[in-house]
């Protein structure tokens, strides 16, 4: 069965629509104008002129340049009514925060999103690991992180010693509240990681003794960050495909975090792919760079 990743152009942030057979999943949408622009777009041209059924819209956490799209959606089929279907949603809202004022404006977000649900009568489940679904035939997630326990605790805790909070400095609540999830498609394997810390993944793949992890592609955390993965992270996770969404804001993606993953590869072929033009790239690596061109709305990988 065809298994097909789709990063769609979503700015800064992360839009994901992943294709297995005719079974459609929504991963996360983008930040302020990625729905309008973008999402809704596509998925016209998804349904040419038909009801379009999404088995599943995931939320991977609550950071605007991942639900600002799937709350636009979800208030469009408020009150439009377009001919989306969407079965299920997988969404961990924080109703205890907004007395945190950076992270208010999220929580609201995150609110707005449950609540729209509701209305929509869209069944909502929390994601927490460890756990294994299986989402359609042939298609299973693999929860790895966050565990019930991280939610509770997150806004207070996973602080890092001083030494390892140098090379993972995003430890924001959200960004530690990120659904970390291994697809297997058939014979087919992903790990989409949201915004995520590189170490928090590498101690849940540990725990789960699936490391050294190999996969069919990997999404790399946070945009390509260099506060939120190593070379040591990419020398343990290899994969043959690695997709990275941004756009050069906050420096993302990072050429250090190009430099290692390119580092960690050398003498190996892979391919990497990107929503949009990056700075320089490595050179003297097996790897091959591959850009999304405008006005194509998405760049897709498709693994055989």
């Amino acid at each position: 069965m065809r298994t097909t990743l789709e990063a769609l152009n979503a700015n800064d942030g992360d839009c994901l629509l992943l294709h297995h057979g005719k079974t459609l999943i929504l991963i996360d949408g983008g930040s302020a104008g990625v729905y309008r622009d973008t999402l809704r777009p596509r998925l016209e041209q998804l349904r040419a002129g038909g009801k379009l059924d999404l088995r599943m819209a995931m939320v991977s956490h609550i950071d605007a340049d991942h639900i600002t799209g799937i709350q636009d959606l979800l208030e469009d089929l408020v009150e439009n009514d377009p001919p989306y279907r969407i079965a299920e949603l997988w969404h961990n809202s924080f109703e205890r925060l907004p007395a945190v004022p950076r992270y208010a404006a999220s929580v609201r977000q995150g609110n707005a999103v449950r609540n729209a649900a509701v209305q929509l009568a869209i069944p909502i489940a929390k994601a927490c690991a460890p756990k294994r679904v299986e989402v359609a035939p042939g298609l299973t997630f693999t929860i790895l992180g966050p565990r019930a326990a991280e939610l509770e605790k997150l806004d207070r805790s996973w602080k890092l010693p001083a030494a390892q909070a140098a090379d993972y400095l995003n430890r924001t609540v959200p960004n530690l509240s990120s659904i970390v999830v291994l697809v297997e498609a058939g014979k087919k394997r992903l790990l989409l990681t949201g915004d995520a810390g590189g170490d928090l993944i590498l101690r849940s793949l540990g725990e789960a003794g699936l490391l050294p992890l190999h996969v069919d592609l990997l999404k790399l955390p946070h945009h390509g960050s260099n506060h939120s993965i190593d070379r040591k992270f990419f020398e343990t996770v290899t994969a043959d495909h690695y997709v990275i969404s941004g756009n050069g804001k906050h420096g993302n993606p990072h050429p250090d975090t190009l430099a290692w993953l390119a580092e960690a590869r050398r003498g190996s072929e892979g391919d990497v792919y990107f929503t949009n033009a990056p700075g320089a790239v490595p050179a003297g690596s097996g790897l091959r760079w591959h850009t999304r061109k405008a006005p194509a709305l998405s760049i897709a990988v498709e693994l055989t």
